[in-house]
């Protein structure tokens, strides 16, 4: 059983992951992107996870604030950001209409990449690929534009075997086996939002309210729960009563 923490109240800046909590095994990266100004977007693990807004506009989001972008080589990332093969991403994001990355752990020139998480305007679906120009991971469901919605996936496998699932709102949406194309496997730039690596150039896709990494896959009902609960693993504020923010 995954315990409620915050509900869908947004812990406050400063808020700290408990590592005990089952959503927090494996978890490389935790982004609520409360700050609401700035730079810095601290990473809520506690470690020296935290990236750099390049650009990206802070504005009101879900639950709280989030960032925004507009505009091509705009993002907030980390450099030497380690690789796993087993891989795991969600973030909670508001399409606005346009070709974007959500996210992606790559290399600079993108030519080969970890893994890229973008939506396709031109085919109206989630996309997952490795590298760019690869056969991509593609959701059969699409997105709304001006809608919030939580999207994720994971990954795990060996050399030219790989799996991935694709997750819309918690539900999961496509199932891919032993796909072919391999990950690098460097230390690579974790970006959030837009990004213009070398020969890849992404424009605003809206904002995003928070997000999450791990070096691991996680299953169906880890899914589903980042989707009702995103702050479960958080410690709940003195205004909790029977684990739900009041």
């Amino acid at each position: 059983m995954i315990l409620q923490g915050w509900g869908a109240q947004k812990p406050e800046l400063g808020a700290r992951v408990l590592t005990g909590h089952p959503l927090a095994q494996g978890l490389a990266g935790a982004y609520l992107l409360n700050e609401g100004a700035g730079v810095r977007v601290g990473d809520a693990m506690g470690l020296d996870g935290e990236l750099t807004n390049s650009g990206l506009v802070w504005q009101a989001s879900v639950n709280g604030v989030g960032l925004y972008g507009n505009a091509t080589g705009k993002y907030a990332n980390r450099t030497s950001v380690p690789y796993s093969d087993a891989v795991s991403f969600i973030a909670r994001f508001k399409y606005a209409n346009t070709l974007g990355a959500i996210a992606a752990h790559h290399t600079t020139d993108g030519v080969k990449s970890n893994w890229f998480l973008f939506y396709d305007n031109g085919a109206a679906r989630l996309k997952v690929d490795v590298p760019w120009g690869a056969t991509p991971v593609t959701s059969t469901g699409g997105i709304t534009s001006g809608e919030s919605y939580t999207v994720g996936f994971s990954r795990w496998g060996a050399a030219g075997a790989w799996n991935y699932t694709l997750y819309i709102n918690g539900i999961l949406d496509t199932t891919v086996a032993a796909h072919a194309t391999d990950p690098a496997t460097s230390a690579q730039t974790l970006a959030l939002n837009n990004l213009s690596p070398g020969n890849l150039t992404f424009a605003g896709i809206g904002d995003i309210a928070w997000a999450f990494h791990w070096n691991r896959a996680l299953r169906g009902d880890e899914h589903a729960a980042m989707h009702v609960a995103p702050y479960a693993m958080f410690a709940g504020s003195s205004l909790r009563t029977l684990g739900r923010a009041v």
